[in-house]
């Protein structure tokens, strides 16, 4: 035996929590993305301001997608490792 041992419920809450995290930075990017609130004042200022919140969401989009990933790749583990687990219950039952 290898001394290795997974917890399919932990990661469960694993890929739970990375889904809220995902969610959580979908909606900090769409609010970034809608650039300023207004008119911030002379000088070219409102425009700086919508294209680096713009620049934010870009890269935020990017640890979306990456967050999105983890969660499935978690999800995949899980899945995996209990179908073998189950195999393995059914094959001594099996006898």
């Amino acid at each position: 035996m290898s001394g290795y041992r997974t917890d399919p419920a932990e990661l469960a809450e694993l890929a739970r929590r990375l889904a809220q995290a995902t969610e959580d930075i979908q909606a900090a990017s769409a609010v970034l993305a809608e650039g300023a609130a207004g008119d911030l004042g002379p000088g070219g200022v409102t425009e700086v301001v919508d294209e680096l919140t713009r620049m934010c969401a870009a890269k935020i989009d990017g640890v979306h997608g990456e967050l999105a990933a983890a969660e499935q790749r978690v999800r995949a583990t899980r899945d995996a490792y209990t179908g073998v687990e189950s195999r393995v219950a059914g094959s001594f039952d099996a006898g």
